[in-house]
């Protein structure tokens, strides 16, 4: 009875890291299509602003090739933090939607896909190695 309790666990684990990784897919083809449009902006950090966690989110000013100076929350966050106000950001945004913006870096564009695939991964070979050793 282990045997199946094993083998059922290790099966619902690889599904569940399959749809994770998929939407780590997901994430990463929605990266890409952002940067394929994106145009860049200077920009610079004004304030500091706390998630519930009391990680730091900085809020970005920028002003898009068209339009009137903009303010975004950053999609990163940390503590340490990892910008102070004050600091000058390179700005990607959406030339189609200037709301859409982020501060140009690796974790920032690309934090959502690397997660889901570690996870995602990890959950699917654990998974996998479950199923193996469950016979």
């Amino acid at each position: 009875m282990s045997h199946v309790l094993g083998a059922l666990f290790g099966l619902v684990l690889l599904v569940a890291g399959g749809f994770v990784l998929k939407l780590s897919y997901e994430s990463y083809l929605e990266a890409e299509a952002f940067l394929a449009r994106a145009l860049t902006a200077p920009g610079m950090v004004i304030d500091l602003e706390p998630d519930n966690e009391g990680d730091l989110h900085a809020i970005v000013e920028f002003t898009p090739a068209e339009g009137d100076p903009r303010k975004f929350r950053s999609g990163v966050s940390g503590t340490p933090r990892p910008y102070d106000v004050g600091d000058s950001v390179v700005v990607l945004y959406d030339p189609g939607d200037a709301s859409k913006a982020e501060i140009k870096g690796r974790l920032n564009v690309w934090g959502g896909s690397i997660v889901f695939g570690i996870i995602g991964g990890s959950m699917a070979w654990g998974g996998l190695m479950i199923l193996l050793n469950a016979f």
